[in-house]
């Protein structure tokens, strides 16, 4: 009996095994990769505005070079935003932009110790790039009140976390 029911036991899990491959398989094989675009240094935070646009960080290559790109449906990158701080770690990895949100024509960009804001509503492709210098920042290590400010982050409505576009937040 004990025999028996082992058996059993290993064939069920055989077929479970055999059955999870196959999906695995199918959904694989329906995975196609599309390169948007090349020539980026260390992209890591994409969003998209309502013209298709995307909008990218990059880290840069940690000589203070991290930017934020736009890239146009046709494949072209625009330097948007250019000089950001970016640094090379004693572990190798680069320091530099992360986020980014793109809402109502305003880009906020963070990295590991500011938040960047930057109108970019009438940024068109081959416009003259703007200095990180030059945006409005807020110092992520400041520390604030609860009743000072609104929340930064929420869910989008379509399902996606973010930076707030509209956080009236004071530090």
């Amino acid at each position: 009996m004990k025999q028996r029911l082992t058996l059993v036991s290993c064939l069920l899990a055989g077929m479970l095994a055999l059955s999870c491959e196959d999906e695995r398989d199918q959904v694989a094989a329906a995975l196609k990769v599309n390169t948007l675009a090349t020539g980026l240094n260390g992209p890591i935070g994409v969003d998209t505005d309502a013209r298709g646009r995307v909008w990218v960080s990059e880290s840069g290559s940690g000589k203070n070079d991290g930017r934020v790109s736009m890239i146009t449906a046709d494949g072209k990158v625009y330097p948007v935003i250019t000089d950001f701080p970016s640094t090379a770690l004693a572990s190798g990895e680069i320091s530099g932009t992360d986020h980014l949100l793109f809402a109502d024509g305003v880009l906020y960009i963070l990295d590991k110790s500011k938040l960047y804001t930057a109108n970019v509503a009438g940024f068109n492709p081959g416009d003259a790039s703007i200095l990180a210098s030059s945006l409005t920042t807020v110092s992520a290590s400041t520390p604030a009140r609860a009743s000072d400010r609104t929340p930064v982050a929420r869910l989008r409505p379509e399902g996606r976390t973010g930076m707030e576009a509209k956080a009236q937040t004071r530090y």
